[in-house]
C-alpha cells in the first residue's frame, strides 16, 4: 500500500512539474510575443494536460505576422483538444479575426461582395457554436457579441450595396430594352417609309404609261 501511494505521489509531483515548466515557457513565449518577438514553445510537449495553449500561442504569433491561414489552422487545432468555455470563446473569436483580417471594405468590388457575404456568415457561425455569441446577441461571450455585431453592420453594408447594384443592372437592362425597342420601332418606321416610298413611286410609273398613250396610234377600227 504504502508503494503504490508513493507511486502515486511520484506521478503527482510529476504532473504538476509539467504544469510549471509549460506554463513558464508559454510565459516566456507571450512575453516576447508583446515584445514584438514570435517564436514557437520549444517545449509544448510538456502541456499534455492543456495541449490546447500552445496551439492558441502559436495562432496569435502567426496572426501577428500577418500568416492568416497558418493563424487559423493553429486555432482550429487549438479548439480539437478540448479548452475549456471561456478559453474556447477567446480561441473562436480570435480564429474569426484570423478569418476576416484580409477583408478590406474599401477594396471590395462588384465581384467580390458575393464571396465576401459568405465569408463573413461562415465567420458567425464560427462565433455562434457553444453559445459564445448567438443571433438575438445573448450569448456568453461579450467580446464574441460585440465582434458578432460588427461583421453584422458590414454583412448590412455590403447587402445594401448588392441591392443597388442589382437596381443599377436592373436600370442598365430595362434601358438597354428600351434602347432596343426603340431602335427597332425606328427599323419598322423605316421599313414601312421605303414601302410607302416604292408604292408612290410604282404610281408614279404607272400614271406617266397612261400618260404616254397619247403618243401612240391605235387601231380605231376598220378604215376600209
Amino acid at each position: 500500500m504504502k508503494k503504490i501511494l508513493t507511486i502515486v505521489w511520484g506521478v503527482l509531483i510529476g504532473c504538476f512539474f509539467l504544469l510549471i515548466v509549460n506554463f513558464v515557457a508559454n510565459e516566456a513565449v507571450i512575453k516576447a510575443y508583446k515584445a514584438g518577438e514570435y517564436k514557437e514553445n520549444k517545449l509544448s510537449w510538456l502541456g499534455v494536460l492543456e495541449p490546447y495553449i500552445s496551439h492558441y500561442n502559436k495562432g496569435n504569433m502567426y496572426y501577428q505576422k500577418g500568416e492568416y491561414d497558418k493563424a487559423i489552422e493553429a486555432y482550429e487545432t487549438a479548439l480539437e483538444n478540448h479548452p475549456g468555455e471561456k478559453e474556447e470563446c477567446m480561441i473562436r473569436i480570435n480564429l474569426v479575426l484570423a478569418m476576416v483580417a484580409p477583408i478590406k471594405p474599401e477594396e471590395i468590388t462588384e465581384d467580390d461582395v458575393e464571396a465576401t457575404i459568405a465569408l463573413l456568415e461562415e465567420a458567425k457561425e464560427v462565433l455562434y457554436a457553444h453559445g459564445c455569441a448567438t443571433e438575438e446577441g445573448s450569448g456568453h461571450n461579450a467580446q464574441a457579441e460585440q465582434l458578432k455585431e460588427d461583421i453584422d453592420r458590414l454583412l448590412e453594408e455590403l447587402r445594401g450595396e448588392e441591392k443597388r447594384e442589382e437596381k443599377t443592372d436592373q436600370k442598365n437592362t430595362e434601358q438597354k430594352q428600351e434602347k432596343e425597342d426603340n431602335k427597332e420601332e425606328e427599323n419598322i418606321k423605316q421599313q414601312l417609309m421605303d414601302l410607302q416610298r416604292q408604292s408612290n413611286e410604282a404610281r408614279s410609273r404607272e400614271m406617266s404609261g397612261i400618260e404616254n398613250f397619247g403618243d401612240f396610234d391605235f387601231y380605231d377600227g376598220k378604215t376600209w
